[in-house]
């Protein structure tokens, strides 16, 4: 019994303002690595940095 109440204590609620939150984060994320990013690493290694780009995916390079 008193394990279980020591754990309820540590269940971190996930509110809606949570949710919002890192789904916002993520779609900056996505987009600044996408677009500004790749743009900014276009202008400095020009062709080799495009094809690089064309072969390996965007946030996971495997």
């Amino acid at each position: 019994m008193i394990l279980r109440m020591t754990h309820l204590h540590s269940i971190h609620r996930v509110t809606r303002g949570h949710l919002l939150f890192s789904i916002t984060n993520t779609l900056y994320i996505v987009i600044a690595v996408k677009f500004l990013e790749g743009k900014d690493l276009r202008k400095v290694f020009g062709k080799e940095c495009e094809a690089y780009q064309k072969n390996v995916p965007m946030v996971i390079p495997f």
